[in-house]
Formats: structure tokens, sequence, C-alpha cells
């Protein structure tokens, strides 16, 4: 039976922790504090950055947004990661993106400082992924996890689909579910996900169903993935090309079938069907 989820109860039970620690750290003299990089006027970046700003306010958490014109250079940009690198009173730094085409996305992220790199992009917060080792995660993932883990679902063992092979979640995503002992299949544009479903739930059955003999004459055993000159091979006698005359000799059980069921004889339509059905239904 499906779980339903409730992000907004988990959501706001999240805020709730992070307010408490945020004012331990303001009792001991430490204003946590978030910079924002937005550059350009993307009206649904815009809208991500307002939201963000509303969650660290609700969580206690002070928000600076960086606004920078759709005409900033690279350098000028550049130059705005170094101030907010450098600078003590602000723990965490933002790129909202996308940036405007003529800047180099991967350049401004790997000139944030990876202790400051709260996306989770930069290349060692990358590599402490892939290592399974302490770092920040990328957002969107991490919030999947947490979801799952507030959910009481048990990971150990599960077999998850991920559609998508992204930097920002495909990948961590697919990280982190095997960090948490799961069985993971990653589905992507480049790859039919509903036949990888089907090929998953049935095992082999995609690939033997269509190779049980070849025109030259070799075949496969009855499970479909040993070669031809295997225990079980199955060889070709009398064969004539097109003519459909031809047999198919089991090795050991001496069973026959004909080569080809579009040009069989009717009389050998049914013979030995239960030691040669190799399509698994």
């Amino acid at each position: 039976m499906a779980q339903l989820i409730d992000g907004k109860a988990i959501a706001a039970l999240i805020r709730a922790e992070q307010a408490t620690r945020a004012a331990y750290l303001k009792e001991n003299g430490i204003e946590p504090a978030l910079a924002v990089i937005l550059v350009g006027e993307d009206p649904a970046s815009k809208v991500y950055v307002r939201n963000k700003a509303r969650a660290c306010k609700e969580c206690g958490i002070r928000s600076e947004v960086i606004r920078m014109s759709a005409e900033t250079t690279q350098a000028e940009l550049m130059a705005e990661i170094e101030r907010v690198n450098s600078d003590p009173a602000l723990h965490g730094l933002l790129i909202q993106l996308p940036l405007p085409a003529h800047l180099d996305e991967a350049a401004a992220l790997a000139a944030v400082d990876w202790r400051k790199d709260v996306d989770g992009f930069h290349k060692m917060n990358a590599g402490a992924l892939l290592e399974g080792e302490e770092g920040v995660r990328p957002c969107t993932p991490a919030g999947c996890m947490e979801l799952l883990r507030r959910s009481h679902v048990p990971l150990t063992g599960a077999k998850a689909v991920v559609v998508g092979r992204s930097n920002i979640v495909g990948k961590p995503m697919a990280l982190m579910l095997l960090e948490a002992n799961c069985t993971v299949t990653i589905c992507h544009s480049r790859r039919d996900c509903q036949r990888r479903r089907h090929r998953g739930r049935r095992g082999w059955q995609g690939k033997f169903h269509h190779r049980r003999y070849d025109q030259a004459g070799r075949g496969c055993d009855r499970r479909g993935h040993q070669p031809a000159r295997g225990r079980h091979a199955v060889r070709r006698r009398g064969f004539r090309r097109g003519a459909g005359k031809g047999r198919l000799d089991h090795t050991r059980a001496r069973r026959r079938r004909p080569d080809d069921h579009r040009h069989a004889d009717e009389k050998h339509a049914g013979r030995g069907r239960k030691a040669w059905t190799l399509t698994g239904r």
C-alpha cells in the first residue's frame, strides 16, 4: 500500500528545529548568515530567491541578497564571489542558477569557497559525497532523503529508480540512495525507462527472447545465456537458407523443433514446446 508523505508538515518541523539551533548560535555571539547572488532578471530565479529569504527569516538566519544586472561580466561576478568568501560574517554562499548565457557557471561555482558552498556543487563536496564522507549535500536530493527518513521508509535493500542524471539532482540522488543501501537504477533521456523497468522485473527475458538462434545456426541453451558450444547447446542440421526445412537438435534431450515458426510445417508446430520455450513468459 502506498504511503503518503506530508512534505509541508515535515518542512515546518525542520524549520522549527533550525530556528532553535540558530537561537543557540546567537546566544553564543554568532549570527548565522546566508548570501545569495542573483544575476539578471529571470522571473523563476526571483521567486526562488524570495522563498529562500522567507525561509531564512523563519529559521532566524540573516539573509543577504546580492542583485547584479544581466550585463555583469565574468570578472565582476568572480570579484563578488571572492568578497563573500573572505567575509567572516557570511557563513554560506548560494549562486542562483541559471546565470545569463555569457557567464561561465562552472567557473563561478568552482570559485565558491567549498566550506561556504550551500548548494553542495563544489568538487570538494561532490567528491565527499562520492566517497561517502561528511560534507554539504545538494539541497533537493538531501531534502528527498530527509522526507524518506522522517517518514520511516525502509531503504536498506529497497529498489530505487531515479529519473534523470543531472549533477544537481539525478546523480547525487542516486549516490545518496546507494549510500542508504538501496539498489539504484538510473533512467535518462537516452534510455527507455518503461523497457528498463520491464526487463528489471523479468530478468533476462529481453535478452534471450530474440537470440534463441541466428542465421548461422548458432543457438543457446534453454536458459538463454550460454554459448552454442555449452553443455546444452543447440545445433542446426540440414539448414537451407529461406527454405525453412532445417531443424534444431538439443544435444542432450534430442528434442527438435523447426528453425523458424513462420515457415514451419504444421505437423511440427507443437513438438517439444515445453522443452524449447525460451521467451520466459
